[in-house]
């Protein structure tokens, strides 16, 4: 019975193949669709065809894509991109701004933790690695 079924799919198969070959034998090549019929056949030169290819080609323009690069780092913690604006510096308890916020040491910002506060600079921890974020002069 399986015997049968095998022999029954190879006849359908070949019978598949014959019509896809001989539809392919009467149907001949095809001609491209953005070439007249009056320009296309045999009695073209060389050099017509290359003049209508230039055409065709001249027609079609480059699309631009709507793709953007992102404006920010997507390896940077949010509140490291956000950008440090300034610092208000006290040896006992010196501050900066992030963003819209004022921070001190041990405040979270975005998902960071503010580590340490220098006088030019502010490093922050977003629990697996420490950014640096330094004023602009």
């Amino acid at each position: 019975m399986i015997m049968n079924k095998k022999i029954k799919l190879l006849i359908v198969l070949g019978i598949i193949a014959v019509i896809s070959l001989s539809y392919g034998v009467i149907a001949g090549p095809r001609r491209p669709s953005n070439i007249p019929p009056e320009q296309s056949g045999p009695g073209l030169e060389k050099s017509d065809v290359s003049a209508i290819q230039s055409t065709v080609f001249a027609r079609r323009r480059a699309k631009r894509t709507q793709f953007s690069a992102p404006k920010r780092d997507v390896f940077l913690p949010k509140s490291a991109q956000s950008g440090l604006v300034g610092i208000i510096w006290d040896k006992t308890s010196p501050k900066a701004m992030i963003g819209d916020n004022i921070v001190g040491i041990g405040d979270m910002v975005d998902g960071s933790r503010v580590v340490d506060i220098k006088e030019d600079s502010v490093i922050l921890n977003d629990g697996s690695k420490d950014y640096e974020l330094k004023l602009r002069q």
